[in-house]
């Protein structure tokens, strides 16, 4: 019983936790511009990532106990969706782009 719960606990947080990793890095521009020495220039922690998690984590915690998705759509899967969606939003509106984009042109020239 307990072993059930705890492995649909990590299908729910695994996803939304990969969300802001592969939004950050697809979507900012990483992967075109990946310089190891703009590592030690980033900030310490990155609210948007945090944010898109807890909503996404959430809403997957919600959709697994408490609603059925649409044509048993998994939640997890979802809840990716909606993590990624969240962090590109969120991202745009902290000054985290205009950070970044600052750090990046300095490092790059």
């Amino acid at each position: 019983l307990f072993f059930a719960d705890f492995i649909n606990v990590l299908g729910i947080m695994g996803p939304p936790i990969a969300s802001p990793i592969l939004a950050d890095y697809f979507i900012s521009g990483r992967h075109r511009k990946y310089n190891p020495a703009a590592l030690t220039y980033q900030p310490t922690v990155r609210w948007a990532g945090i944010i898109s998690f807890a909503i996404g984590a959430a809403i997957a915690l919600y959709c697994s106990y408490g609603v059925t998705l649409p044509g048993e759509f998994p939640s997890g899967v979802f809840a990716m969706i909606v993590s990624f969606v969240v962090y590109i939003v969120i991202y745009r509106l902290l000054p985290d782009a205009a950070a970044d984009q600052r750090i990046l042109k300095q490092i790059n020239g």
